[in-house]
């Protein structure tokens, strides 16, 4: 509390207003330099050059994939967003990359000339394969740069998963981020080529471009490795496609609807169910929130 108070005065000092995330942002930077950490690793939240992250010159970039995201700060292409994710990087600093597109690999090997960087493509020394899933690239090049800088640690105890399986009774949730056209895409590779069945898919949808959702639904639809019931469910919580939409896309679509999923998933209709919830981290993080709770 003394914390948050210190940088209100701050705020009124001089004269500035910060967002919700830029407070948040400052106040983890200022509890981290009182603990005097050794090390500090930051997570961008858009983009990159200009993000609050930006602030600090790292000593190591890593950059795991490329998706159409915030295309409104970050531009329309894959090579302009690639280009505002560079922003991070420094003169004479590492960049570890692991990019499925020759092209992008190519074009971040440009852009890291041009700043004077060293890249280290996961990929093309075959650290990481282009076929593995989003989280996958993402584990493997956590362990790389925790072995590199941070030395002997049991990354045994840190789990993979940024939510983890939930088994109540014989009914299975597992949740799998996808938030954009090409997260749903690496979705949909995932489950076939690991052959998951599940009986039942749960979509909640953050807010983008209509063609965006339309893409992302018909990828979902492709997955066709069994007969998996698909549904869409608003959510509350920030970014949440209003409620109306959603109905829209369930109708265009021929999809289930649910309409309040917290009674939905205490149903008799998903017991003994294997289910897949999906879509934007927010509703993953409602649902799992809920549970955990519970």
């Amino acid at each position: 509390e003394s914390l948050f108070q210190e940088i209100q005065n701050e705020e009124k000092e001089f004269g500035i207003k910060l967002s919700f995330y830029e407070f948040l942002f400052l106040a983890f930077i200022k509890n981290a330099f009182k603990r005097s950490s050794e090390f500090l690793i930051l997570e961008v939240g858009l983009g990159g050059r200009l993000d609050a992250v930006n602030l600090f010159d790292a000593e190591v970039v890593g950059l795991t994939s490329i998706g159409r995201d915030h295309q409104k700060f970050l531009g329309d292409t894959l090579v302009e967003i690639l280009h505002e994710k560079l922003g991070v990087a420094r003169e004479e600093r590492i960049i570890f990359s692991a990019f499925e597109s020759r092209y992008l690999r190519s074009e971040a090997k440009r852009k890291a000339f041009e700043k004077f960087a060293f890249l280290l493509d996961l990929v093309e020394s075959q650290v990481i394969s282009p076929s593995e899933t989003y989280s996958e690239k993402n584990w493997k090049m956590a362990k790389l740069l925790a072995k590199e800088f941070l030395g002997p640690i049991d990354l045994n105890r840190i789990c993979l998963n940024r939510f983890p399986m939930i088994k109540q009774k014989k009914t299975i949730f597992n949740f799998k981020n996808a938030h954009n056209p090409e997260g749903f895409r690496s979705l949909v590779s995932e489950l076939c080529r690991t052959d998951e069945n599940y009986d039942v898919i749960v979509l909640g949808l953050s807010m983008r471009p209509d063609k965006d959702l339309h893409t992302m639904i018909k990828s979902l639809l492709a997955y066709t490795c069994n007969n998996a019931k698909i549904y869409l469910t608003p959510f509350n919580g920030q970014k949440a496609l209003p409620e109306h939409d959603v109905k829209a896309l369930s109708e265009y679509f021929s999809l289930g609807w649910i309409q309040d999923w917290k009674s939905f998933f205490n149903s008799e209709e998903v017991d003994n169910k294997k289910i897949l919830i999906t879509g934007s981290n927010y509703f993953l993080g409602a649902v799992y929130q809920y549970y955990h709770l519970q």
